[in-house]
């Protein structure tokens, strides 16, 4: 069986976030340091949360009718050398290689597909 999960979130949404609530919002609530922390390595840091907030969301509407109470931190967004985004996950009922993610962005929106394969 395959799933998608698709999803686009207006940059400066994340950016207000962001500004209001430093890193103690993502952490909490949306991702890991680890992140947050790539985030802060890139040209521009919205962008790349919001990028990445948007493949959490897709994620969760990919694999929602297979997974019991899919939630943000089930997965974490990891990038190759190359910058491929790719998940890892906590969950013990997913195996992230059923995972497949990417990441565009856009003047002022970032967005996110994600396509899960099931047995």
């Amino acid at each position: 069986m395959i799933s998608t999960g698709i999803d686009i979130v207006k940059i400066d949404r994340i950016q207000k976030m962001c500004l209001q609530y430093h890193s103690d919002w993502w952490i909490r609530h949306i991702g890991t340091k680890q992140e947050w922390d790539y985030a802060h390595s890139k040209n521009n840091f919205s962008e790349s949360l919001a990028g990445i907030f948007a493949a959490k969301e897709s994620y969760i509407k990919a694999v929602s009718n297979y997974i019991k109470k899919p939630a943000l931190g089930d997965v974490e967004v990891f990038h190759s050398p190359e910058g491929r985004p790719y998940f890892s996950s906590n969950r013990n009922d997913l195996i992230s290689s059923q995972l497949q993610v990417s990441i565009s962005h856009e003047k002022e929106y970032a967005i996110a597909i994600v396509l899960f394969i099931s047995d």
